[in-house]
């Protein structure tokens, strides 16, 4: 019966046994390098993904960043524009206070003015009354020394 067995089944030699067990040995490596390369590109998908939705998270603060500054510009300008307008109001108060001053100054100065010339048409009117008595009374005494 071991004869048949051997007869029915080839003899394989030493050398087609290495070659067998080399491609055994390779069709392992290829497997467990197909594993690798498949775990490695699991673990890249993944990161890819990770790395997808920091950048979706990036652009969303990006867009809200561009939206806070647009709305921070224009309330900027409208608090300018506010400023702007209180200092132009200020200024135009001040100098409607400054002309009222200059026009009460300007009165005050006629009525000094008129004051001081009504005074000092009195007392020269005063001083030629005076005078005038004056050489009233010294004609007088003169007439009267002249008589004795």
């Amino acid at each position: 019966m071991s004869s048949n067995v051997q007869s029915d089944c080839p003899t394989v030699t030493d050398s087609e046994c290495e070659s067998i067990a080399s491609k055994e040995s390779t069709e392992t490596s290829n497997f467990n390098e197909l594993n690798y390369f498949r775990h490695q590109n699991k673990r890249l998908r993944e990161e890819l993904n990770i790395y997808k939705q920091k950048v979706k998270t990036l652009e969303t603060d990006n867009q809200q960043l561009r939206i806070s500054k647009c709305a921070m510009q224009a309330k900027v300008e409208v608090e300018e524009e506010f400023i702007t307008n209180s200092l132009l109001r200020q200024i135009s108060s001040l100098k409607k206070n400054m002309e009222n001053v200059k026009s009460k100054f300007e009165r005050e100065e006629e009525c000094v003015v008129t004051d001081l010339t009504n005074k000092l048409n009195k007392l020269e009117n005063d001083k030629a009354r005076l005078e005038r008595l004056l050489e009233t009374s010294r004609q007088e005494n003169y007439e009267k020394l002249n008589k004795r």
